[in-house]
């Protein structure tokens, strides 16, 4: 968790919410090493995970509980970022999560086996309107298909 604010702030906060972390079992200290952000950004965490990985985009006070369905849906880890708005999932290969969830938002597959790709769309399904627009424009700028063919179809 980033806390950000004049220091006194900072200090009285971490300090809080480190009592209430312990409380619930979870590890809490202050960071005064490298900065941490460039490694939350990039998801390094899943990198040596087997499975797939999958970016979920929600509004953040759906995050806690599409973190829920996923865990549910065989996600075997979760990642947060954004304030809950952004949920990284790691799960076997061939699990489809976005069938987990039916809440606002959307699932991208990010890295997973050919097999998989093949088997599962990367991206998610788009809303029976907006599929027939995203085909029209494919249709007029792109007629020969010749552009990332069965991409985004």
């Amino acid at each position: 968790l980033r806390i950000e604010g004049f220091a006194e702030q900072v200090g009285y906060r971490a300090e809080r919410l480190a009592d209430h972390l312990g409380r619930l079992g979870v590890q809490a200290g202050l960071h005064d090493g490298a900065d941490p952000w460039p490694a939350i950004r990039d998801v390094t965490w899943a990198a040596h995970l087997p499975g797939a990985v999958w970016r979920f985009s929600v509004p953040p006070s759906h995050g806690a509980t599409l973190g829920a369905a996923l865990r549910a849906g065989g996600a075997e880890a979760l990642g947060y970022d954004w304030g809950g708005g952004l949920v990284w999932a790691v799960a076997p290969e061939g699990v489809d999560l976005r069938a987990t969830w039916s809440g606002p938002g959307h699932g991208t597959l990010v890295r997973a086996s050919p097999a998989m790709r093949m088997a599962i769309p990367p991206f998610h399904p788009e809303a029976a309107p907006l599929a027939a627009l995203a085909a029209g424009l494919r249709a007029r700028f792109d007629p020969r298909g010749i552009l990332n063919p069965g991409r985004m179809a």
